[in-house]
């Protein structure tokens, strides 16, 4: 009894992590969602991107005017150098955060698409173990003493 315990056990653990993993769904509703989530994130990412850009062309024209307007002035034009320099040092740092973004949507996409991946072989390893359990049960009277 203690081998068919041992199987019963895991077949349970196995069935348990299945249902866990997919939370009652179907592994191509669990797909679309993640689709849908990643899609909803990309077009976010890129709604970010245009807002940027133009509020980044807004700042350079306003920068430009600035400058036309502050270059008789040395003192005035080394203040707008540096304004400009701060402008530049925040666009590369917010291309940065865009470029973590879309590393994280990458890496998130591949982590979905390993656990739609695990949740296959889990199910194939149950369907198996439920296939191995049929035949230890249809194998167990005639293992018993009559």
């Amino acid at each position: 009894m203690g081998v068919l315990g041992w199987i019963l056990g895991v077949v349970a653990l196995i069935a348990a992590a299945s249902v866990g993993l997919t939370d009652g769904r179907s592994l191509d509703q669990v797909r679309l969602e993640e689709r849908s989530k990643s899609d909803a994130a990309s077009a976010k990412y890129a709604k970010q991107l245009v807002d940027l850009k133009a509020r980044i062309a807004d700042a350079n024209e306003q920068l430009a005017e600035e400058q036309a307007l502050l270059a008789a002035d040395k003192s005035d034009v080394t203040e707008a150098a540096t304004s400009k320099t701060s402008l530049i040092q925040a666009v590369e740092s917010v291309s940065s955060e865009i470029e973590k973004l879309a590393e994280a949507r990458v890496d998130t996409r591949n982590t979905v698409i390993t656990h739609v991946t695990d949740i296959t072989e889990i199910k194939k390893a149950l369907a198996k173990t439920e296939a191995e359990l049929k035949e230890l049960k249809a194998a167990l009277p005639a293992l018993r003493p009559r």
